[in-house]
Formats: structure tokens, sequence, C-alpha cells
């Protein structure tokens, strides 16, 4: 009899510990449920046009409409940057339309930059340079009385290719809103 006792209250506390841990919500669950919810890694892209104008001027005195471009000029590190690296080609044309005198640089990838293109268009390229995702959750404030929490964390880079030069830095926080079901924890 005493036996029987003492091991139903065992499965008693046993099921009872069980069933509570799953409120519970520790910091890779958060981490695991936010890259879900927000759908991490998010892949992180860059445009190139594949035109930039060098120079351009206008003959005679009848004013002409030049045709606008990207200054190759604010961009010119950056590209030669990209063709020692040898994932892009410049090459120069020049072309002469309504009085107006253009040299023009035109960009185009080579095999190694065609490994990472993720979409073109007439006028540019759209190249991956990292992926985005959870680093680490930083801190959790759990409000049991309305069975939510708010969760802090931070993002980082992974996965980034040789187009990632001169990127911007990623928010140093973030959060995301959880709140406990009776299946489990969510983000909202």
């Amino acid at each position: 009899m005493k036996i029987r006792l003492i091991y139903a209250i065992f499965l008693a506390a046993f099921f009872l510990t069980l069933s509570s841990c799953g409120n519970d919500l520790s910091r890779d669950k958060a981490a695991t449920l936010i890259s879900e919810h927000r759908q991490f890694p998010k892949m992180e892209s860059a445009d190139i046009s594949k035109v930039y104008v060098v120079k351009f001027w206008i003959e005679g005195h009848t004013p002409g409409i030049c045709r606008q471009f990207p200054k190759f000029s604010d961009i010119s590190a950056k590209l030669k940057d990209l063709e020692t690296k040898n994932l892009i080609q410049i090459s120069e044309r020049s072309v002469w339309q309504n009085a107006c005198n253009h040299i023009f640089a035109d960009i185009s990838l080579t095999d190694e930059g065609h490994k990472y293109l993720i979409s073109e268009t007439d006028k540019d390229f759209v190249v991956k340079i990292a992926e985005i995702t959870v680093d680490e959750v930083t801190g959790i404030r759990t409000n049991k009385d309305q069975n939510a929490a708010i969760a802090d964390y931070t993002l980082k880079r992974i996965n980034l290719t040789p187009f990632a030069s001169d990127i911007k830095e990623l928010p140093k926080d973030s959060q995301a809103k959880l709140a406990l079901y009776d299946d489990g924890w969510r983000v909202d």
C-alpha cells in the first residue's frame, strides 16, 4: 500500500514536472521560434548596374538631352575591387546621340560572378552578398500573468560572398513578442 502511494506521488510529480517544462521558454527555444517565424536565414542582396556613365559632354550650340545613368566615379573603387576579385568585367564604349557624347562603363559578370547571381534585368544584376540569421537570444522578459514574453536577440551575417564589401552594420538589438498557447510558445 505504501509502495503504491509513493509510486502514485512519484508519477504525479513526474507528469507535473514534465507538463510544466513545456511552458518554460529557453533562449534556444526562443531563437528557434524566431528563426522559423521570421524565416531566417534571409538572403541579403546588392544591385549592380550594368551601365555607368564615365563622362558626357554636349557638342555644338544645340542643347542635347543626355541620358541619365549612375556615375562611374561614385562607385569606381568598389567596381574596380570586384574586377580585381574576378567577379565582374568593366569595358568602355563611346556613344554619340542627340548631340551628347557619352563614355560608358559596361559591367558584365564573369563566370565566378555568375555563381552569386540571383536575378537580372535590362538595367542591373542582383547578386547575393550574405545571409542574415539569428545570432543569439540575449534575454527574455516573461509576463506570466499574460502568458507572454519579449525576447531580445541579435543578428549576424553568414555565408558571406566575395560581393560582400562595404556592407552596412546590422541592427544591434531586435525584439520578438511571444505568447504561450495551449500547444506551446509562438511568436506574435
